[in-house]
């Protein structure tokens, strides 16, 4: 590769890396005119028009050309071949999102009046009765299938955006018996089926999300997203359990790190288990998108409760959840 070649490829990769992806584009197209056989140019090219969660039309059939030409101009290329397969996926995972904003129309308002109850998965669970809850509309989160029989119940609605999650869960998560609700970034590793809605996560913009079928603000929890499927469905009362709010893995926020034991966070020992990777909480981001969720109940439904026992979380209006439960003490 010589200079001015060199140089090229490089201010180019220097835009891209700083967000300036008009300039990236212009450069790496630049690069594929005047060097049409540098191979670099081409994938990379194809790297930064990929980078869209959801690329227009217009865009990702240019994507589909220049992989096509680079496949065929390069055809031993692995690099040329891994592009190839990430386009076949992010079609897949936008159709996947486009029966999915059909699908989500089902459940606008469906449960107007009613409450629910969003079950997080910490230890606290496990110092519960949670028998009532094969009684009440129910969001279960991420691995919590993994108490079904000790707990004896299967919630109404599962609910799964964390892409470590949904791959290294997908099959079971594909079996648990309800409507689920799974982030895009587990396709193709789940699919769409009758009981199994995907949705577009928004990651880009802290937002309460009034629309699903727009997307979905992820809040650092997946706690956040089931709040907004909940104010879409129209209930007009959420109850959490098992929002403990705290861990004993301490660390980077976001941060991916792979278990080396037991779980200490979770009911279950084995819920990110020796071997799972999984991202270290933001407790503090979590909280200011509490926050927003609290603010829009409280306007336009009734209130979001916590009933979490022992729960760390100061944000909503706490309770004992025998109080509501079993109001009579039964």
């Amino acid at each position: 590769m010589h200079a001015e070649e060199k140089a090229l490829l490089a201010r180019a990769s220097q835009a891209a890396n700083t967000g300036q992806l008009g300039d990236a584009v212009k450069l790496f197209t630049e690069a594929c005119r005047k060097f049409p056989h540098n191979v670099r140019a081409h994938v990379l090219l194809a790297d930064v028009l990929l980078l869209d969660w959801f690329p227009p039309a217009e865009q990702l059939a240019t994507v589909r050309k220049l992989i096509d030409h680079t496949l065929r101009a390069f055809p031993d290329s692995g690099e040329a071949k891994q592009r190839a397969e990430r386009l076949q996926a992010k079609e897949t995972q936008i159709t996947a999102v486009e029966q999915g904003k059909k699908r989500l129309e089902e459940f606008e308002g469906k449960h107007r009046g009613e409450r629910c109850v969003i079950i997080g998965n910490g230890p606290s669970l496990n110092r519960m009765d949670l028998s009532f809850l094969k009684d009440e509309f129910c969001f279960g989160l991420n691995r919590i299938y993994l108490g079904f029989e000790r707990f004896g119940f299967t919630p109404t609605y599962l609910v799964a955006v964390n892409r470590f999650v949904i791959e290294q869960s997908a099959a079971d998560l594909t079996k648990v018996p309800c409507t689920k609700f799974i982030s895009f970034e587990g396709v193709p590793s789940v699919m769409p089926a009758d009981d199994l809605i995907v949705i577009n996560p928004r990651t880009w913009e802290d937002v309460f999300s009034t629309d699903p079928r727009q997307g979905v603000c992820i809040g650092s929890t997946v706690t956040y997203v089931a709040m907004q499927l909940a104010f879409w469905m129209g209930f007009d009362d959420v109850v959490l359990i098992g929002v403990d709010h705290k861990f004993a893995t301490q660390g980077t926020p976001h941060a991916v790190v792979e278990s080396q034991g037991s779980d200490p966070n979770h009911f279950d020992p084995n819920y990110f288990g020796k071997g799972i990777k999984w991202q270290l909480p933001d407790l503090k981001n979590s909280e200011q998108m509490f926050r927003i969720a609290d603010a829009y109940f409280r306007a336009y439904r009734n209130k979001i409760v916590d009933a979490t026992l022992d729960g760390a979380c100061q944000v909503f209006e706490k309770a004992h959840y025998k109080d509501i439960f079993f109001p009579s003490g039964a």
